[in-house]
């Protein structure tokens, strides 16, 4: 594990140091934070606290007139006053080739580590090692990839169910090696400003280690504007999780967003739902403490957000959660959150995060935590 930590760093010092010699455009980072975390009602004895350094380094570099080459990688450690773990890695490392056939048809490729995503970000959102194509064509556009998870930092990817522990003690610890290909198509301004999107996907385990099976997904989703002022996106989908019992799973996703006009605003909606058969590849945390939230689940929130100047963001948002056992709903918590996210200067951005996880029954543990950083950028 040292001699791919030491490779994958010297890959980031040749990349950056490089962009000197060779007039890459190129730019760095620096986030300082710090996390309030309690799960024990407020106790001041179960309070976590932790503070954390990191530093992002991008670069980009035209090498032709279709070509280009863009690399992103960071350093993080983190200190929570009693353990410190520190972490290296390399989310982007492509070559970008786009190649346009005419006024209205271009296709593009991308080589390398880049991130994939399915419409509605629920089955996956991750990178992998591979290759993309892409191709447009008047208002369809039709993408198809193929890569390999298991050369990641498992740090940063969260593969639902998966059976692969990450060691939290090493710099660079691999992910469970998956094979990974999707086909997606969206036609756009498909019904008055209205795009259809989709996706069809499957990941397959290479690692021996590994007790997750091969999954398959399908996705539909349609998103556009219903007035000048209301937007929506809906997705839904369905899984076929290869086990010795084969699983197919439901899940559902449909926000509803309001933008008055008055002082940037947005007022939205969302209902979240997934059944107890449905396994997500990457699982996005959407319940408060919970890294595998995308199984057995119906959420509605609420949140609203409104800029009072240019530079500052203020939101607060609502959910009600409840538990999916087959046909039965259990109740299970209600969470809020607060953020301000506000720009001090065109390079300095100062957030500010406060969560609450409030149980609605006792076998759910409340949880409290409050985050702050401030990111420079250079």
């Amino acid at each position: 594990m040292k001699n791919n930590f030491k490779i994958v760093f010297a890959c980031l010092l040749f990349v950056f140091f490089a962009s000197f010699g060779f007039a890459f455009d190129f730019g760095v980072a620096l986030d300082s934070s710090f996390l309030i975390y309690d799960t024990e009602k407020f106790q001041a004895d179960d309070t976590t606290m932790e503070i954390s350094e990191g530093v992002t380094l991008w670069a980009r570099e035209k090498i032709s007139k279709n070509i280009s080459f863009y690399t992103k990688g960071n350093y993080q450690f983190s200190y929570d006053f009693e353990d410190f773990s520190q972490k290296i890695d390399l989310s982007n490392l492509q070559v970008q080739m786009v190649f346009p056939k005419s006024d209205t048809t271009k296709i593009a490729l991308d080589l390398g580590r880049f991130p994939v995503f399915d419409a509605g970000r629920m089955i996956y959102n991750n990178p992998i090692d591979g290759g993309k194509i892409t191709l447009e064509i008047l208002q369809l556009d039709l993408e198809l990839f193929c890569g390999y998870t298991g050369l990641l930092n498992g740090k940063s990817i969260n593969i639902s169910d998966s059976t692969v522990i990450t060691d939290n003690d090493k710099v660079y610890s691999l992910a469970s090696g998956f094979v990974a290909a999707g086909f997606s198509t969206t036609a756009k301004n498909f019904f008055k400003n209205n795009s259809l999107n989709f996706d069809i996907s499957t990941f397959v385990p290479t690692s021996a280690d590994e007790d997750r099976k091969t999954a398959l997904y399908s996705e539909i989703g349609i998103n556009g504007a219903l007035s000048s002022m209301i937007y929506h996106d809906l997705y839904a989908g369905v899984s076929l999780f290869f086990t010795e019992e084969p699983k197919a799973g439901v899940f559902f996703d449909g926000t509803l967003s309001c933008y008055p006009g008055f002082l940037s605003s947005c007022i939205a909606t969302e209902i979240t739902f997934v059944t107890d058969t449905y396994f997500p590849f990457v699982d996005n945390s959407c319940v408060l403490g919970e890294s595998e939230s995308l199984n057995g689940l119906f959420k509605w929130g609420l949140t609203g957000s409104i800029k009072p100047v240019s530079t500052l963001l203020l939101a607060i948002g609502g959910d009600f959660v409840m538990d999916v056992e087959g046909s039965s709903f259990a109740k299970d918590c209600i969470q809020w959150n607060s953020s301000l996210k506000w720009q001090i200067l065109s390079d300095v951005q100062f957030d500010m995060y406060i969560a609450q996880k409030i149980p609605l029954t006792d076998v759910v543990k409340p949880l409290f935590l409050g985050s702050a950083s401030l990111v420079i950028n250079f």
